[in-house]
């Protein structure tokens, strides 16, 4: 199995890519809920905020340059 290392990822994807993708994600939930029939399903959702995606980011880039053992 190949070791992706994300922080390299995540340096070529623009942030504002991601929360945009965050946020439409958001949307659509929202808005399949507001038409769909959930009567009688019980489930729950969250979509991370934007401020924890900016500190997941950030843990995965400080840690960059750090070695694996």
């Amino acid at each position: 199995m190949q070791k992706i290392n994300l922080s390299h990822t995540l340096q070529k994807v623009p942030r504002e890519h991601i929360l945009s993708y965050r946020l439409n994600l958001h949307e659509a939930i929202n808005d399949y809920l507001a038409f769909a029939d959930t009567r009688g399903i019980d489930f729950f959702y969250r979509v991370k905020t934007a401020e924890s995606i900016n500190d997941k980011i950030a843990c995965y880039l400080a840690r960059e340059n750090e070695v694996s053992a």
